[in-house]
C-alpha cells in the first residue's frame, strides 16, 4: 500500500517542480522582452520629420560696410546660396547695406556664424513655420490630379463614347492639366522654401565715439551745421518764391492805399 502512495507523491512533486521551472523561464523571457519593446516604442514616438520654413533677420554693425557686404555675398555663394536682393547706400560716414539671401537649410548655421563675424550683432530674430500639413495636402492634390489626367488620357486613347462625350472629355482634360500645372508650381515653390532658408541682413557702419576722434567729430558737426544753414536758406527762399505771386499784388495795393491816404491828408492841410 505504501509503494503506490509514495509513487503518487513523487509524481506530484515532479509536476510541481516542472510548473515552477516553466514559471521562472516565462518570467525571465518577459524581462528580456521589456527593454526591446520600450525601446521600439521610444523610436516610434520620435515621429516623422517635419517640413519647416526657416526665416532669420539679423542687424549688424561693422566698421567697413562694403567689406562686410562683399564677404557676406562671397560666403553665401560658397555655401550654395544666392543673393535675392541687395542695396548699398549712404556716404562714407553713414554707409549701410541691406541684403536678402537664400541658403540651403543645412548651411544656415554656417552663414549665421559668418554674419556674426562681420561685426557686432545688434539683434537677431529667427522664425520657423511648420508647413508639413500644407506640403502633404499639396502633394496629395497633385497626385490625385495626375491620376485623373492619366484616366482621361486613356479614355481619349481608346476613343470610347460619342463625339460629344469626347469633346467634353477634352475640355475636362484641359482643365485638369491646368490644375496639375498650378499644383506642381505650388509644390515646387514650397519645396524651395523648405530647402532654402531666408536670411535678411542689415549692415550699418559702426561709427567710433566722438571722444575717440575729436577733430573729425568737430569737423563733421561743422559740415552738418553748414548743411543745415543751407537747407534753412533754401527753404526760406522756396517759401518766398512760392508766396511772391500772392504777396506782391497785396504789397502794391497796400502802398497805393498809403499813398492815397497821405495825398488826402496833405490836401486837407493846404486848404486849412
Amino acid at each position: 500500500m505504501n509503494a503506490p502512495l509514495e509513487s503518487e507523491m513523487s509524481m506530484r512533486i515532479r509536476a510541481f517542480l516542472i510548473c515552477m521551472c516553466l514559471w521562472v523561464i516565462s518570467g525571465c523571457a518577459s524581462i528580456d522582452r521589456a527593454p526591446s519593446s520600450s525601446s521600439s516604442h521610444g523610436a516610434g514616438a520620435s515621429g516623422p520629420a517635419r517640413d519647416i520654413v526657416m526665416t532669420v533677420d539679423v542687424d549688424v554693425r561693422a566698421k567697413d560696410v562694403e567689406a562686410a557686404a562683399r564677404k557676406l555675398r562671397a560666403e553665401t555663394e560658397a555655401a550654395g546660396g544666392y543673393v535675392e536682393h541687395g542695396t548699398l547706400s549712404g556716404d562714407s560716414d553713414d554707409r549701410r547695406a541691406t541684403y536678402d539671401v537664400r541658403v540651403p537649410k543645412s548651411e544656415l548655421a554656417s552663414i549665421r556664424r559668418t554674419i556674426a563675424d562681420l561685426g557686432h550683432v545688434e539683434s537677431e530674430n529667427e522664425k520657423a513655420d511648420d508647413v508639413t500639413e500644407q506640403h502633404a495636402d499639396t502633394d496629395a492634390r497633385l497626385r490625385n490630379a495626375q491620376t485623373h489626367e492619366k484616366r482621361l488620357l486613356e479614355v481619349m486613347a481608346n476613343r470610347a463614347g460619342t463625339v460629344s462625350e469626347l469633346v467634353e472629355t477634352e475640355k475636362e482634360l484641359a482643365r485638369v492639366r491646368e490644375e496639375v500645372e498650378k499644383l506642381d508650381a505650388e509644390k515646387r515653390t514650397l519645396d524651395a522654401k523648405i530647402a532654402m532658408a531666408s536670411v535678411h541682413v542689415s549692415i550699418t557702419r559702426d561709427a567710433p565715439s566722438v571722444f575717440e576722434t575729436p577733430g573729425k567729430s568737430i569737423a563733421h558737426a561743422f559740415v552738418a551745421g553748414l548743411h543745415g544753414a543751407r537747407a534753412l536758406f533754401v527753404g526760406a527762399a522756396v517759401v518766398l518764391a512760392a508766396s511772391a505771386p500772392t504777396l506782391v499784388p497785396i504789397l502794391v495795393l497796400a502802398l497805393a492805399c498809403l499813398w492815397l491816404v497821405r495825398r488826402i491828408r496833405l490836401r486837407r492841410a493846404q486848404e486849412i
